[in-house]
């Protein structure tokens, strides 16, 4: 069954409209949940723009630098696999454009007291800064 978004009255009859005519004695699974917007594609590029220059300006590589981000800022998940109790990283993939926002910016914060200069969008010089890192995003 496709995915439907409730985004108005008709949105909502049409998702009763579907549930009432499920046929009976038959196991459904219906899952609901508030919609909530992930991180966006020009978060995502000055994100790696952001790792690009502080791999340039430390010597550590990107990957490094991703996961030690991802530990200082968003921690660590627990899941199990094969009735084990497990942890991971939490993943950007999954923060809202509102929390990559936040992740963002604790990264230039953190940045700064290392005496590295990122630049959002909205800053002097952005262009350069991004056109100078954007070749090593891969």
């Amino acid at each position: 069954m496709p995915i439907h978004h409730i985004r108005n009255e008709i949105d909502r009859i049409k998702i009763l409209t579907i549930i009432q005519a499920l046929k009976e004695n038959i196991h459904w699974i219906v899952d609901i949940k508030k919609y909530r917007s992930r991180r966006t594609l020009p978060q995502n590029s000055l994100y790696w723009v952001f790792i690009a220059c502080i791999s340039s300006e430390t010597g550590n590589d990107r990957d490094t630098l991703h996961d030690y981000f991802r530990e200082k800022f968003l921690g660590w998940e627990e899941y199990e696999a094969f009735g084990e109790a497990k942890k991971r990283l939490r993943s950007t993939t999954k923060l809202t454009t509102k929390e990559f926002k936040n992740y963002l910016e604790s990264i230039h914060a953190d940045m700064a007291t290392e005496g590295i200069n990122l630049l959002f969008p909205e800053d002097r010089y952005f262009e350069e800064f991004y056109n100078a890192y954007r070749g090593y995003i891969g």
